[in-house]
């Protein structure tokens, strides 16, 4: 059971909207944050999508597309846990490195219930916002 939730492989490397709720309190990670994520409702290409119910996501303002860097990075309100937003994320399957003697992240995903990772995309297009849908 708790395999079957699974990212749909034509999804893989997509961009998809997102909309859910901040699961846990957002850790430093390298210029950005990482959190695990809630899924309410996915959309791609403006369709509906089912996807795993919990994702990891990293967020990198510094990162940002069509050159948005400077305008978002200075002015974007970090997600604090348990608040609800609206963002655009590229997924693929929850995969990590084969170290026999390092941390095993494939593993604790699972344990959290982890079935898909991410990066939050900054665009023009979909600037990520808290959302008012609870």
């Amino acid at each position: 059971q708790r395999l079957a939730p699974t990212l749909p492989a034509a999804i893989e490397g997509q961009d998809v909207v997102l909309e859910g709720r901040v699961a846990e309190l957002p850790r430093r990670s390298g210029g950005g944050w990482s959190f695990d994520f809630d899924v309410h409702r996915a959309w791609h290409g403006g369709a509906p999508l089912s996807l795993p119910p919990r994702i990891a996501l990293g967020w990198y303002p510094d990162d940002a597309d069509d050159g948005l860097a400077a305008g978002l990075s200075g002015t974007m309100a970090v997600p604090r846990g348990g608040e609800v937003w609206r963002l655009t994320a590229r997924l693929r399957q929850p995969r990590g490195l084969m170290n026999p003697h390092g941390f095993d992240v494939e593993r604790a995903w699972f344990e959290r219930g982890v079935r898909a990772v991410g990066t939050v995309r900054l665009s023009r297009a979909e600037t990520p916002r808290r959302s008012t849908t609870r």
